[in-house]
């Protein structure tokens, strides 16, 4: 779906638009998770698959980077309920993928298992130019009303990559990106997705 885009999109606009999105959830619901792409004057919103396991996360990803390279956007951002782990300690690790290795072998639990655990919003901005600002809100659960964020933190801007695979596949979106992409790619493939 395309909209006017009135000026780029910043984060305290998204996270605005965030907080105005939980007065139409239920107690239960989370944040669809929602990819919107930028271009001159237009913002692309697009719905993407809610994520239950790390093949639908890793499927998620795959088309992020897909729609990105596509459309040559002028920066992208996903919105998504997620979870934080407990923090992990800056020296803890030589790099990043040494903290990627210790996902892997299970030294470190994934965020969505850890006991400690928090339930959060996260928001992750990305220009053409790779400046990236991410974002996460604490996620507050009431039984009779919307769920509401108590509080936000906002990591950037700054040129480093966002870590995770959501951040890294609109990295790489950018990196392959289409020189004659544009928002229009999108009408295209809703076309041909209707006819499969």
């Amino acid at each position: 779906m395309l909209r006017e885009s009135i000026i780029t999109m910043t984060i305290d606009q998204v996270k605005g638009m965030v907080e105005g999105m939980r007065e139409i959830l239920k107690p239960d619901d989370d944040w669809v998770p929602t990819l919107f792409l930028e271009k001159g004057s237009e913002v692309a919103i697009v719905a993407l698959m809610i994520m239950e396991d790390e093949a639908q996360k890793d499927v998620c990803a795959n088309i992020m980077q897909m729609l990105v390279k596509r459309t040559n956007p002028d920066s992208a951002c996903f919105v998504s309920t997620g979870w934080r782990g407990a923090p992990i300690a800056d020296n803890q690790f030589a790099d990043d993928e040494d903290m990627l290795e210790a996902y892997r072998q299970g030294w470190i639990p994934p965020p969505s298992i850890d006991p400690d655990k928090v339930e959060i919003v996260i928001v992750i901005i990305i220009d053409k130019d790779t400046t990236s600002t991410m974002a996460y809100g604490d996620i507050i659960r009431h039984p009779d009303k919307p769920p509401e964020i108590k509080k936000w933190k906002i990591i950037g801007p700054d040129k480093l990559a966002v870590r995770g695979r959501f951040g890294e596949a609109i990295h790489k979106g950018f990196e392959m990106a289409d020189e004659h992409g544009n928002l229009e790619v999108l009408k295209k493939l809703e076309t041909t997705e209707r006819q499969i």
